[in-house]
């Protein structure tokens, strides 16, 4: 699963999946939830690869599903929807540390154990396992490798 903000590329990054596998003879099914990315709300990428001819299941990963979630927003990733998919045995975390412009606030963040997914590995632990979660400043390499000079408050 991918997991952002409108803009931050989910349903790209689910495209470029889904057809390196088709290049690469697999099956692969992607089911995009865009809700109300245009209004800094959250988008989801459900993304299921397998062998040629494999049976992929429901497009939708369910409860405790998913192998791999990618988090370019941790608020969004917070959210229920990303959580039910997460496994402690199964599933693994890379989540982008650096919060979004417009996601910032001197108030308790808008998705409840959202704070503690940053300042304590504990909360996502218990979600992914011990060894399963990395956060990374995503928004920072991708800039550096684009070239950018845009400075952020991260």
């Amino acid at each position: 699963m991918v997991c952002g903000i409108g803009g931050t590329g989910v349903v790209t990054v689910g495209a470029v999946l889904a057809m390196a596998a088709h290049l690469e003879g697999r099956a692969a099914s992607v089911f995009d939830v865009t809700g109300l990315a245009q209004k800094n709300g959250a988008v989801y990428s459900h993304i299921r690869l397998g062998a040629a001819g494999a049976e992929l299941g429901p497009q939708r990963i369910g409860a405790g599903e998913a192998d791999l979630v990618l988090a370019f927003d941790m608020m969004a990733a917070a959210d229920a929807q990303a959580l039910k998919t997460l496994d402690p045995a199964r599933s693994t975390l890379i989540g982008n540390s650096a919060v979004a412009p417009g996601r910032r606030s001197s108030s308790p963040p808008a998705r409840p154990g959202y704070a503690g997914w940053r300042r304590d590995p504990r909360p996502r632990h218990k979600r992914t396992g011990p060894g399963r979660s990395h956060l990374i400043d995503g928004t920072r390499l991708a800039l550096a490798a684009s070239g950018d000079t845009i400075a952020i408050n991260a």
